[in-house]
């Protein structure tokens, strides 16, 4: 159940942000004499309402914000004959009006930051939970339970400290991790400096670390067995079969040590102890028998498949005449053919402009030649890979004797629909969950193959499970506090620097997000902030304060981006209309902001939209 209080907070919150933005254009409008016809806090028809003067100032019931209407904001639209109109106004104070708002948000981070670290705040703790197998941290010598103590000699007080300078930096990008790992039999813990360098992974640039976590289920995919065990968002593992866990890590070796079955959880569930029986044996999942192509997720720079061209995004077709390989087959037949020896390669690559509405696809027919990289001991082509999730739906590798087999499917049949409701799943996700949903019984099925459609029935086969893993949960990061800052000069220069950081890495995500190197399944929307705000507020005020903090100035830099229609655009506008001596034309200035309206609208609905499936998806 919804906490209150955390509701109430992140209600606050967000209407705060977006308050403060609007106020800001109203003093700068009003101290720049243009006539403000009303200001209001809220949205929604008024509950009360006043006007002193001639600004009429209204409270509105949904406390997500405000607005502020100016008379001739939108010239040649309105208010031609008033004086006080904005468009009338000298260029300079168009731009200090509508960069007022900008600055009101970077002023309120400002304090948030300042603010956070009086009241006291938590960070993610700088030790290592997890070191994924064969990353560019684990053949550095990185190890879980490593405490990160600095990154290119900076200190290190969160691991969010890391995950940003590794995730902003181009790819291939060499850091200077220093550690402190404490071994069994030793009194202090060793010290130790070591060299990382960073690849590309589907989202952004990663070394493959992961925080330490607490036995605390933050999102739950709903396929997942610990869910059919009957595990919910938000329970507190205690001990399995009498054991306490305190760490995630803990939780995930008791798991593994134990072969009882059935097992008993100790949960602390809404405030209140316990305990879950199990029984593996019981779980199931579903195997379908099918999976998607290989999509290059990231090319190693100056390696063979860089000097093949193979980007990222490519499907792998085809290996050495073999089609639609696995993985697996694909690193087997590179290293069988051996060093030095060429490896033929199909490709398909889909390019895309304009938000995606524009694409060409091609089939690539490409040499890459193996050779020993650095951290392996045989022959690589250098790219890592992943599943290829977006449309179209191809099946890639289909098992022999499987379900997908047994329903006559086919590698490189395009999946269109499911169901008797012939729904279209919009990726292989989707895809995925609505053959779970089935439990087991007969789903249809129409596929494209080549020219022909083709129906079809699947029927998921069912798999015992044999112990319980947490596959499938997030757990919780687990939280450190961090030193009270009592002197507010102290804290002051910290909220100082702490803008200017995160100004910085503003810049830089969107950066790699025009340059390609993030993706924008890295970014979110209003429901994403809200259910991360809402988690936030569970480490108390001054953390929750440090994300919104955070949230402000990402809100400052987008608004000022010189694009419409954000106040960056009206700026440009302003600042155009200065230097040529008189206004952009009618028409010039409606089709610009037609353009960017609906540019904005339909990155809005792909944002909103990627945050539902979040959602709904259990993540």
């Amino acid at each position: 159940m919804p906490n209150p209080l955390y509701v109430l907070e992140v209600v606050a919150a967000f209407g705060l942000v977006i308050f403060i933005h609007e106020l800001g254009h109203f003093l700068a409008a009003k101290w720049c004499g243009v006539h403000v016809r009303k200001f209001a806090i809220g949205f929604g028809p008024p509950i009360l309402k006043w006007q002193p003067g001639e600004t009429e100032y209204s409270l509105r019931p949904i406390p997500l914000g405000g607005f502020v209407d100016l008379a001739g904001e939108h010239p040649d639209v309105d208010e031609e004959d008033n004086p006080r109109a904005l468009w009338r106004r000298p260029a300079w104070q168009r731009v200090t009006v509508f960069s007022a708002g900008v600055v009101m948000n970077a002023v309120l981070a400002l304090v948030l930051f300042t603010v956070a670290p009086i009241v006291g705040m938590q960070v993610p703790a700088p030790v290592l939970g997890d070191v994924l197998e064969g990353s560019p941290a684990a053949r550095a010598g990185l190890q879980p339970g490593d405490r990160l103590v600095a990154i290119d000699g900076e200190p290190v007080l969160s691991f969010d400290d890391v995950r940003w300078e590794v995730a902003l930096a181009d790819p291939d990008t060499t850091f200077s991790l220093t550690v402190e790992r404490l071994t069994e039999g030793a009194g202090q813990p060793e010290r130790l400096t070591l060299a990382v360098t960073s690849k590309q992974s589907d989202m952004m640039p990663m070394i493959g670390i992961g925080p330490e976590t607490e036995p605390v289920v933050a999102a739950l995919d709903k396929r997942s067995v610990p869910a059919q065990a009957g595990l919910e968002e938000g329970d507190r593992i205690l001990a399995v079969n009498g054991q306490p866990v305190q760490t995630g890590r803990v939780l995930n070796q008791t798991l593994e040590e134990i072969s009882a079955s059935p097992l008993t959880l100790t949960l602390e569930r809404d405030g209140q102890e316990q305990a879950l029986a199990v029984d593996p044996s019981k779980l199931v999942v579903y195997e379908f028998g099918m999976l998607p192509p290989i999509l290059v997720t990231s090319v190693v720079k100056g390696s063979p498949a860089d000097d093949a061209d193979i980007r990222r995004g490519d499907r792998i077709l085809a290996v050495e005449g073999k089609p639609w390989p696995t993985r697996e087959a694909l690193i087997e037949t590179v290293e069988a053919v051996g060093e030095g020896k060429p490896v033929h390669l199909t490709l398909w690559r889909e390019e895309s402009w304009f938000l995606g509405l524009f694409s060409e696809a091609k089939r690539l027919e490409v040499t890459a030649t193996p050779r020993i990289l650095e951290g392996s001991e045989e022959p690589k082509i250098g790219v890592a890979m992943g599943d290829a999730l977006e449309p179209p739906l191809q099946v890639g590798h289909v098992e022999p004797e499987g379900p997908a087999a047994d329903a006559g499917l086919q590698p490189g049949d395009v999946i269109v629909a499911i169901g008797k409701d012939e729904v279209q799943p919009d990726d292989w996700t989707e895809l995925l969950n609505l053959l779970w949903e089935a439990k087991g019984e007969p789903v249809p099925l129409e596929v494209h193959r080549g020219q022909e459609t083709v129906t079809t029935t699947l029927r998921p086969k069912a798999v015992p499970q044999e112990r319980l893993t947490m596959a499938g949960v997030a757990l919780a990061p687990h939280y450190v506090p961090l030193p009270r800052i009592l002197n507010p000069l102290v804290a002051m220069k910290r909220g100082l620097k702490q803008t200017v950081v995160w100004f910085r890495r503003v810049y830089l995500q969107l950066r790699q997000l025009a340059r390609g190197g993030a993706s924008p399944k890295a970014f979110g929307g209003p429901i994403l902030i809200v259910r991360a705000s809402y988690i936030v507020a569970s480490y108390g005020v001054g953390t929750f304060l440090q994300f919104w903090g955070m949230i402000s100035v990402f809100l400052a830099f987008i608004n000022f981006l010189p694009l419409p229609p954000f106040d960056g655009g009206h700026v440009l506008f302003a600042l155009i209309e200065g230097a040529k001596g008189k206004p952009i034309s009618l028409k010039v200035r409606l089709w610009i902001w037609s353009v960017g309206w609906v540019a904005l609208l339909i990155i809005f609905i792909l944002i909103t939209y990627q945050d539902v499936m979040r959602w709904v998806g259990g993540w």
